[in-house]
């Protein structure tokens, strides 16, 4: 695996994570389907689609974010803990906590 599409995944979790009021109803669809058919250590695939699903004018904003956090994570070590866990792994979690559509279901309380 290469460290460097590795840190590029991070970095794309991490621009989900702190920015995901960038990203619009329609294209949580899109990314929620970004890692199908995917095996778990394929990061050049995974990479390879981010790229693409950043490539539309309409997600300019997010491929900012995502080129500045890129040069970010690229000066910096991977944090602790996610080593461990597959980047398709904690792509598709992250991209599952942070979709609108995946709101727990308000409690009735």
């Amino acid at each position: 695996m290469s460290v460097n599409r590795r840190n590029n995944i991070l970095a794309f979790i991490h621009v989900i994570e702190s920015h995901s009021h960038l990203i619009k109803e329609p294209d949580w669809v899109e990314l929620s389907q970004i890692t199908e058919g995917v095996s778990d250590d394929d990061d050049e695939e995974i990479y390879s689609r981010i790229e693409n699903w950043l490539q539309p004018e309409h997600r300019s904003h997010i491929s900012e974010a995502y080129n500045n956090m890129v040069s970010n994570i690229s000066h910096s070590p991977t944090p602790p803990g996610q080593t461990s866990q597959s980047t398709k792994g904690l792509l598709d979690n992250t991209i599952h906590i942070n979709s609108p559509s995946s709101d727990n279901p308000p409690s009735n309380q």
